[in-house]
């Protein structure tokens, strides 16, 4: 009896391990299909990102072909060389034009006398003269001008106002004279005594209708006029002067032009011819 309950009980066991067994089994054959199904599904998304890829470099590689048979490059480098080409003869011919312009107004210059005698007094404005404006020298850069030859010459002094000899270089209406070289004594209403040279001429449609000086605004919000436009080295003037942009910022410059005596001009140099 007893060896019949035991050889139930270890039938029992060996059919519970039979079953722990096979449910392990299934268990990990469920799991190995699950993997499979995986790596079948990843296997599909890789095969599609390839054919996406080739695609894409196909419609590349055909995209610049398309455009190299629209676009041809040697061509359009050849148009670009010959533009450019036209461009230079263009600018050859506009400075060419610009010379012979220039060389027909300096000679209708040249021919012409000065409009005072030597030791004359000349008119000045009744208006205030006190505002001096400067132009850079730098913007007399045409190379065949009296203008640009008289800067290659000229010098700069402490305050950074361009010089030629003693006299300050400065440009004037066509009142006083248009003839580079012409030379002046100036007073102001202060009693300072300067010299200056005429390095420029003004257009008469920036002037008064005497063509004597420029009509301005003076730092008051009052009429004045700019009689003597200064020429400077805009690199070696102060900055305050520069902000101010006029010469009377200085104290010694301060006032109005109370006289001017024509002084003749000067021989030093031809200052009539464009080369």
């Amino acid at each position: 009896m007893n060896n019949h309950n035991q050889n139930a009980r270890l039938a029992i066991i060996l059919l519970c391990l039979v079953s722990m067994s096979w449910i392990n089994c299934s268990s990990q054959l469920s799991t190995a299909r699950a993997c499979r199904e995986e790596n079948d599904r990843l296997s599909q998304s890789v095969t599609e990102l390839n054919n996406e890829i080739k695609d894409l470099n196909e419609r590349f590689e055909g995209y610049i072909s398309s455009t190299k048979s629209k676009f041809d490059f040697d061509t359009i480098e050849k148009h670009i060389v010959e533009n450019e080409n036209e461009i230079s003869a263009l600018k050859g011919e506009l400075d060419r034009l610009s010379k012979a312009q220039s060389s027909e107004q300096t000679s209708s210059v040249s021919i012409k006398k000065s409009n005072f005698e030597i030791g004359e007094e000349c008119s000045v404005p009744s208006v205030s003269t006190h505002v001096k404006y400067c132009t850079d020298y730098r913007f007399y850069n045409l190379w065949y001008t009296p203008h640009y030859r008289l800067q290659q010459v000229a010098w700069t002094d402490e305050l950074g106002m361009r010089r030629y000899n003693n006299d300050y270089l400065v440009a004037l209406g066509s009142y006083y004279s248009t003839n580079i070289g012409d030379r002046f004594e100036v007073t102001l209403d202060t009693g300072k005594t300067f010299t200056v040279m005429l390095a420029d001429g003004k257009w008469d449609s920036d002037c008064d209708e005497n063509n004597m000086y420029t009509p301005c605004v003076d730092y008051n919000g009052e009429y004045a006029g700019n009689l003597l436009e200064f020429i400077m080295d805009k690199y070696s003037v102060s900055d305050e002067m520069y902000a101010y942009g006029s010469l009377d910022y200085y104290e010694e410059f301060k006032g109005s032009v109370s006289k001017m005596v024509y002084l003749g001009r000067d021989t030093s140099e031809d200052w009539d011819t464009y080369l």
